[in-house]
């Protein structure tokens, strides 16, 4: 045991990370881009620190009523990276939406004469312990579909930076996210973690204003 844990004490460059990363995105994508006639993915609003453990009572909500036709994928979006403590390399897991879950279901949807089909599953959803909700919905509407337009613009990851910059922020200031699966968005600072280099932004994700922590050097000022 002790012989693999040596084996393991190696570095990973910051290219080698990047390259990880953006291969675990891609097979991300591929999974969301998969066209399954009938079904849309939602993002469902959890109890943040608790995903995992709602994530598994859906699994098990679909197992023990029998909604494997009706719910396809209940993801926790997530990449691994690698990370070195004291000289030996450690993998970890990094939640791409902390307090969020992807579930593929089947379309809900209003007709043109108003008829709307699969509600049950919305409610059946929110009943769960820990979901809050669905994201983009308002009281006495279905939930939103997530576009794959909208799914890929979330996860686009751009090149890292070697540049060494200096970070200077305040609660209110508005910031472009200029790394990660946040690329592009704008949002305003709700909180600053200066120990960590780490803010609390609010930005808006289908319509929704929704707090994402994010690093310094992932940010900048506007």
């Amino acid at each position: 045991m002790n012989e693999e844990v040596k084996n393991n004490n190696i570095e990973v460059t910051p290219e080698e990370a990047e390259k990880r990363e953006l291969e675990e995105l891609e097979a991300l994508r591929q999974i969301f881009l998969k066209e399954d006639e009938g079904f849309s993915w939602y993002f469902l609003n959890v109890l943040t620190t608790q995903e995992e453990k709602v994530r598994d009572r859906i699994v098990q909500y679909v197992e023990d009523n029998h909604l494997e036709n009706e719910i396809y994928h209940i993801l926790l979006p997530e990449v691994n990276y690698y990370e070195i403590n004291k000289g030996i390399k450690e993998e970890k897991s990094r939640k791409l939406y902390p307090g969020y879950l992807l579930i593929k279901i089947k379309t809900i949807m209003s007709s043109e004469d108003g008829e709307e089909t699969n509600l049950s599953l919305w409610y059946q959803m929110r009943q769960i312990n820990g979901v809050i909700d669905f994201v983009g919905t308002k009281q006495g509407h279905i939930p939103i579909p997530v576009l794959p337009s909208e799914l890929l613009r979330i996860f686009k990851v751009k090149k890292r930076s070697k540049e060494k910059r200096s970070f200077s922020f305040s609660l209110g200031d508005k910031v472009k996210v200029v790394k990660g699966p946040f690329t592009d968005f704008i949002g305003e600072i709700s909180d600053v973690y200066e120990e960590k280099l780490q803010l609390k932004i609010m930005i808006s994700i289908f319509g929704r204003l929704t707090p994402v922590t994010i690093a310094f050097e992932e940010v900048e000022k506007i």
